[in-house]
């Protein structure tokens, strides 16, 4: 049985505030099979993007285990291989504050060379532009020059260098008009059928989860509360906070 391309298990994150410990994920298992798409989803502070970016190796994870391909991973990701930091690619929500404004969009798409090793790079940035229908001419300009649509197709651009095989989509078309919501929402399901990469797709928007998910994990108060094929949890939700999501998107 060929082994899930992520798995995670019992993943711990805390955080120590002025107001005391918070718990921001509190022993989440999940698995994303190559190829498909798991949206995880929940209200603001159930602790998705904490999980995004624990699974990155950007926050300290407490405990826990993760895994690429069956092979163990370290949490940190200043101690993973440059083989596995590749494996996984990044998509921020806010794509103003995802880029240095000193930064032409081509230094930007170069960036990941300089972090993941020259061996990274899928394409030159000028390839990597059209793989996300952006021209050329757009790499001697700078991010606020951009629309937010097109700084978003920059950032999936950027993820997409070190040739991954998980993209990590952070609410990566909440800050965005619907119109241009469902053209990056088009183009990720484009790049993913087209790559054979698999999301984890994290969003609050229901709406954007019908659209594009093979598989639906819900988070309350940094614990997952329901997994299962999409279609089944949308349409018969077998836990009462995933009724109460649904009935709010309404």
């Amino acid at each position: 049985m060929t082994a899930p391309l992520l798995s995670a298990h019992d993943l711990h994150v805390r955080f120590e505030g002025r107001n005391g410990r918070v718990d921001a994920v509190r022993g989440v298992s999940l698995q994303v099979q190559a190829g498909e798409v798991l949206a995880v989803v929940g209200e603001s502070g159930s602790g998705k993007s904490t999980l995004a970016r624990a699974l990155m190796g950007m926050v300290p994870v407490r405990q826990g285990t993760l895994a690429l391909a069956g092979e163990g991973v370290p949490l940190a990701a200043a101690a993973r291989s440059l083989a596995q930091r590749r494996r996984i690619g990044m998509v921020f929500q806010d794509s103003a504050a995802a880029f240095d404004p000193r930064f032409t969009i081509e230094r930007i798409l170069r960036e990941p060379i300089a972090l993941l090793g020259r061996g990274a790079a899928s394409a030159p940035p000028v390839e990597l532009l059209d793989a996300v229908g952006l021209p050329a001419s757009l790499l001697p300009r700078r991010p606020h020059e951009l629309s937010g649509g097109q700084r978003q197709r920059v950032g999936i651009a950027r993820a997409l260098a070190g040739a991954p095989q998980l993209l990590i989509c952070d609410e990566a078309v909440s800050a965005l008009d619907v119109s241009v919501q469902a053209q990056i929402l088009n183009l990720l399901a484009d790049l993913q059928q087209s790559r054979g990469l698999a999301l984890l797709f994290i969003t609050h928007d229901l709406s954007v989860v019908s659209y594009i998910a093979d598989r639906i994990a819900v988070m309350y108060r940094g614990e997952l509360l329901e997994t299962g094929v999409a279609a089944q949890v949308l349409d018969r939700p077998s836990h009462d906070y995933t009724r109460r999501l649904l009935a709010a998107a309404l």
